[in-house]
């Protein structure tokens, strides 16, 4: 039998008396269940290779590289149309 991310969920408000808090964070983890985004943090020192490893694990050339530091800010990348 497999259980799905909604029935455990589904089924842990309906069995475990949760506090206000609990239920708000809960409330967060259904939202983001439903989205098809999720986000990852990415850190390390300048020039140590970050745009470089995200570019292979994309498998394409979406992050600039240099040995010059080029992207000390916060990036979003999403999926667009395929050429």
């Amino acid at each position: 039998m497999t259980i799905t991310k909604t029935d455990l969920i589904h089924h842990l408000e309906q069995e475990l008396p949760f506090r206000k808090d609990n239920q708000a964070r809960l409330e967060q983890l259904k939202e983001k269940q439903n989205n098809e985004t999720f986000d990852v943090a990415f850190c390390g020192h300048f020039s140590a290779g970050k745009s470089t490893i995200l570019n292979h694990i994309l498998g394409a050339e979406v992050l600039p590289t240099s040995p010059i530091p080029t992207s000390a800010n916060i990036i979003t990348i999403k999926q667009g149309l395929r050429p």
